[in-house]
């Protein structure tokens, strides 16, 4: 019932890489009410979904001040389709969603 907030220990966009799911192909990868700033160390971005199908249902989340993307992910990552619509971002240097071609 209570907003998750994984932030770095320095408030400084790139202060640590961000949260990554690899490879984790279950139905029960949910973030729902969580923000995740100050990640993408690297230029990557504060959610990294990567490996092979990846998934995630990813609503009412707020992705903010990333060195990199809001959200990345890899070519056969499998999120909602409104993941891009359904939470919050800003001020993410490379932008909002990145998706592999």
């Amino acid at each position: 019932t209570q907003p998750i907030v994984l932030t770095g220990h320095t408030q400084v966009p790139g202060f640590w890489d961000g949260l990554k799911l690899y490879g984790s192909n279950s139905d029960q990868n949910v973030l729902e009410y969580v923000t995740i700033e100050y990640g993408g160390q690297e230029d990557y971005a504060n959610l990294v979904l990567t490996g092979n199908n990846s998934r995630a249902t990813v609503r009412n989340c707020t992705f903010r001040r990333s060195a990199g993307w809001g959200v990345w992910l890899a070519r056969s990552a499998v999120v909602n389709n409104d993941l891009a619509t359904a939470n919050t971002f800003s001020n993410n240097a490379a932008g909002n969603v990145y998706q592999e071609p």
